[in-house]
């Protein structure tokens, strides 16, 4: 098994464990939506890659997991945009030092006030171009965002 075998030439203090998940320190996921009063019908991200490696999304049809905290637990539900057939072929890797935007649609079931995470799976591995079409080994790694979104103003 080739990933067993697999060590990431990105220096080993850039990776960290947090709540049990690897993550890089290169990599980062930031909501780029300013207006979070509920209720919220788009959120728009941005993915970046400040790393000299590529890396690839590793969940291609559903590769952003949009979760709530509730009843003590994260709860996953998934953008309309999701549920669509057609999968964006360009938001698969990211190619080093490059940054990827997205904007998911929650039309007509708007956000709610609650406190939310962001997180997106991916492998890091040791290529300097596309990976897009070919078997590559790498490290499997998670970039995770915070954020809280507040309850509409009352009158």
């Amino acid at each position: 098994n080739p990933f067993l075998e697999f060590v990431p030439e990105i220096s080993a203090d850039s990776f960290y464990t947090y709540d049990g998940d690897l993550h890089n320190s290169h990599v980062s996921l930031t909501l780029t939506t300013t207006e979070l009063t509920a209720p919220v019908t788009t959120l728009s991200f941005e993915l970046r890659n400040d790393s000299d490696y590529t890396f690839f999304l590793v969940e291609q049809l559903h590769p952003v997991i949009w979760e709530k905290w509730e009843n003590g637990r994260w709860q996953s539900f998934y953008a309309p945009y999701d549920t669509r057939s057609e999968v964006d072929v360009s938001f698969q890797q990211v190619l080093p030092h490059k940054v990827r935007t997205r904007t998911d649609d929650f039309t007509p079931s708007s956000l709610e006030a609650g406190v939310y995470r962001l997180r997106i799976e991916y492998t890091l591995t040791n290529e300097k171009g596309d990976v897009c079409n070919q078997f590559v080994p790498g490290v499997e790694c998670v970039v995770e965002t915070y954020f809280t979104i507040l309850p509409a103003p009352t009158e």
